[in-house]
């Protein structure tokens, strides 16, 4: 429950793509628009939520989203899982291959076989 009107996007990754479930309930954000939108709730296997209220335009279908990249530090990473830094190191390769293959977007979208 919110205590003002707030706008959530479900994201097409999650702990099977290598988003880890330790980043549930706003340990860690998704970039949009060059907006920072934190992830609510938990990551579940193949998706996440994220909010978007501060986006403007909020985002559509096709909206590119920032994973990984330019606004994420490794210390904030590793702060953010409370994990070390060989296990942020080998998730963000499957977080990388990942993001290759399906350039990941505002959810839904459909992927190709």
């Amino acid at each position: 429950m919110t205590t003002s009107k707030t706008w959530l996007a479900t994201l097409p990754i999650g702990f099977a793509d290598g988003f880890l479930r330790q980043w549930s309930g706003g340990k860690q954000s998704v970039w949009i628009s060059g907006v920072e939108c934190p992830v609510v709730g938990r990551v579940s296997q193949n998706m996440i939520t994220v909010d978007v209220t501060a986006v403007d335009p909020i985002p559509s279908v096709g909206t590119k989203v920032e994973i990984a990249g330019g606004n994420f530090k490794v210390e904030d990473v590793i702060k953010a899982c409370n994990n070390n830094c060989s296990e942020v190191t080998i998730m963000s390769g499957v977080m990388h291959s990942n993001y290759a293959q399906y350039r990941q977007t505002l959810w839904p979208k459909k992927l190709s076989q």
